[in-house]
């Protein structure tokens, strides 16, 4: 999960103006006509911006950071649209966020293995309607209360949330460093369920780049101690150091996990430098 900042999505002015018509309808519908509404074609436009949210997490998934191909790639509504999961409600029904269906804060561009739910065995995982609160009792029936809301999954939308996720070496998602609270890690537990975040391919491939990058950095850190170097030394500290650089890219897959398994390197300067510099290029981006 990489923080995704939601005001760098261009969205054309036409697209609010019609957004804010439909909605305008909608809230004049019954609740079973809301519903119908927001399944049939003309209400969701939402599509529309599926491609300009694939951009702006270089077509990775808000949630898991693993690269979507062809037509995997969804546009989820952090708050669901349609209701909300039976497991998440404190007794009273809900008709979903559909308030929020055409409101682009509420975008998510995610994979089907984070967004759809699965059964294995008994646990089931993705998120779905998926929309647990520290407190059911706080669950918003209307815009104006919405800020009374502490949801309990991570939103990639916020940089506080994405820190409290970290990544063990074989790239398995758990709470960071940063998760010091049984709130926080309740937080990072649930949310690793709901979005499938060690899932199998997923861990395994997050672990194959966390262990590649753990041994690039350990071969710099030991050829630190080797100075002064010869031409074939000095190559090879280059080389490295250029891979080392491409894996912790903001566009790179598992880019987040990387460098959090990298935190124990940065006393070696080889590896600072090239964190410094992606820190910096980002930074220059935003």
């Amino acid at each position: 999960m990489r923080y995704i900042d939601l005001k760098q999505l261009y969205v054309p002015s036409e697209w609010i103006e019609h957004a804010t018509e439909l909605v305008d309808e909608l809230r004049r519908m019954t609740p079973e006509e809301r519903s119908k509404a927001l399944k049939k074609e003309n209400y969701a436009l939402w599509r529309l911006l599926r491609k300009l949210l694939e951009k702006l997490s270089y077509g990775k998934c808000f949630y898991s950071e693993a690269e979507i191909t062809g037509a995997e790639g969804e546009v989820d509504h952090f708050r669901p649209k349609l209701g909300i999961h039976a497991d998440d409600l404190a007794g009273a029904a809900h008709d979903g966020y559909w308030f929020l269906a055409l409101v682009v804060d509420n975008f998510r561009f995610s994979s089907q293995t984070a967004n759809r739910l699965q059964t294995v065995g008994d646990i089931t995982y993705g998120k779905g309607t998926r929309f647990p609160l520290l407190d059911p009792r706080k669950r918003a029936f209307c815009e104006a209360d919405l800020c009374h809301e502490e949801p309990q999954l991570l939103d990639p939308t916020n940089e506080q949330d994405v820190n409290l996720l970290g990544f063990s070496e074989a790239g398995e998602a758990e709470p960071s460093l940063l998760a010091q609270t049984t709130v926080d890690r309740d937080r990072v537990d649930v949310s690793i369920r709901c979005y499938n975040l060690n899932e199998q391919k997923i861990k395994r491939k997050r672990g194959d780049c966390c262990l590649r990058a753990m041994e690039l950095a350990r071969t710099l850190a030991e050829m630190e101690e080797e100075k002064p170097w010869g031409k074939n030394q000095r190559r090879k500290v280059i080389k490295t150091k250029i891979e080392l650089y491409e894996m912790v890219q903001p566009e790179a897959e598992f880019s987040t996990a990387v460098r959090y398994v990298l935190q124990p390197f940065t006393t070696a300067a080889a590896v600072q430098e090239v964190l410094d510099f992606v820190g910096g290029k980002e930074a220059r981006n935003d």
